[in-house]
């Protein structure tokens, strides 16, 4: 096999498909040292223990990270991800949430004010589009994350208050999560009919 095709194969497998080099080895039928050797000699950079590639910036790093697509659908964040969906990159030693990096950079903005938090127009935890996101509080974010009028809290309530369905399965019935679920019927939200 000639040199350039060699390159373009190992750069193909360990770059594009994010082959582990002990995966390529086992392919190529030698020793993940060879790989290295190989990764080396074509100036291909190294992945470091966290996945990313030697040499990229924080930019290229978080944008790597990233399924960009047209400017109004959402940029979704591929990997590693917090349980609630949410993405998250280590920034200045500290895990962040991605969508919060993705609003500050947009906005040049850094440290973000305190008790202020980046919400999703979208409401889809994963994207990381600039336009997607807004500066807001708690209050903004579940207010706009909640379709939810009066009747519906009322019916909560009653739903809860019958002990025929759990928080999470009241949740399901009107698309809203437990803890909502449990701050309506605890009257922390919605006291009066409003929030």
């Amino acid at each position: 096999m000639k040199l350039h095709k060699i390159e373009s194969w190992l750069r193909g497998k360990y770059v594009d498909e994010e082959l582990t080099a002990a995966a390529i080895a086992k392919q190529a039928g030698c020793s993940a040292a060879t790989i290295y050797r190989a990764l080396r000699r074509f100036s291909i950079p190294i992945r470091t223990s966290n996945g990313y590639l030697q040499g990229m910036t924080f930019v290229e790093r978080f944008w790597s990270n990233v399924d960009k697509r047209g400017t109004e659908e959402c940029w979704e964040w591929r990997y590693p991800s917090h349980k609630q969906g949410y993405g998250q990159i280590y920034f200045r030693s500290k895990c962040e949430y991605a969508h919060r990096i993705s609003y500050g950079m947009a906005h040049s903005i850094w440290p973000l004010p305190k008790n202020r938090q980046v919400n999703h127009f979208c409401d889809n935890p994963p994207c990381v589009n600039p336009g997607h996101l807004y500066l807001g509080n708690a209050t903004t974010n579940a207010r706009d994350r909640s379709e939810l009028n009066w009747e519906d809290v009322c019916e909560i309530r009653e739903l809860d208050n019958s002990g025929e369905f759990s928080r999470a399965e009241i949740g399901e019935m009107f698309d809203i999560n437990k803890s909502t679920v449990r701050n309506i019927c605890l009257y922390d939200i919605w006291k009066d009919g409003a929030w």
